[in-house]
């Protein structure tokens, strides 16, 4: 199981860096949905949501690279596609992480996905509806978009380290000591 958050992690500085050289991203985003596919992937049996954060994943896949050779008003489809998918893949895969820490009696990493999931689609809409307030005043849109950027900036950053924990506190067995009456060596 750490190997499958290994790969969400590593996909998910994939989708989140960009780096554009003579118009290109050099991190292309399709590689970081490869490997969180890849990881969700080996997660399903802990949690449906995971089922589908990876399909959700493989279709940002195939929109990502699609958004590489498209142009004009089909590029513009195909980056609106891409948002609203990812805003159920990151619901699906915080709630498969809510739901992975539930049965490992990790509340806190639980409350930390349910918060995160909610921050991330609250940050992704107000994107949108700040299109539609400022449609007219550029410089508040400027303004607004840059808050909102930040903020999903911070939350993204929230939800790697969650991945982190994640990985560093949900796929250890629990240790069950000599001395617990349920144990094998205590000959009950």
């Amino acid at each position: 199981m750490k190997k499958q958050f290994s790969f969400i992690f590593l996909g998910l500085i994939f989708v989140m860096i960009d780096v554009w050289i003579k118009g290109y991203d050099v991190v292309p985003d399709v590689v970081g949905y490869i490997l969180i596919g890849l990881g969700t992937s080996g997660l399903q049996p802990y949690s449906i949501h995971f089922v589908t954060a990876r399909n959700l994943s493989w279709a940002l896949a195939v929109f990502t690279l699609m958004l590489i050779f498209v142009r004009g008003q089909a590029f513009f489809f195909s980056d609106l596609v891409v948002r609203v998918i990812d805003l159920g893949f990151f619901w699906f895969l915080l709630g498969g992480i809510r739901e992975l820490a539930l049965s490992k009696d990790r509340k806190d990493l639980a409350a930390a996905a349910s918060r995160d999931r909610i921050i991330y689609i609250v940050l992704m809409l107000s994107t949108a509806l700040g299109i539609l307030l400022f449609k007219d005043r550029v410089q508040a849109m400027g303004t607004f978009q840059l808050v909102v950027q930040v903020g999903l900036l911070i939350v993204l950053i929230l939800i790697l380290n969650l991945v982190r924990e994640s990985r560093k506190y949900l796929t250890s067995e629990p240790i069950i000591s000599a001395s617990e009456p349920d144990s094998p060596a205590s000959g009950s």
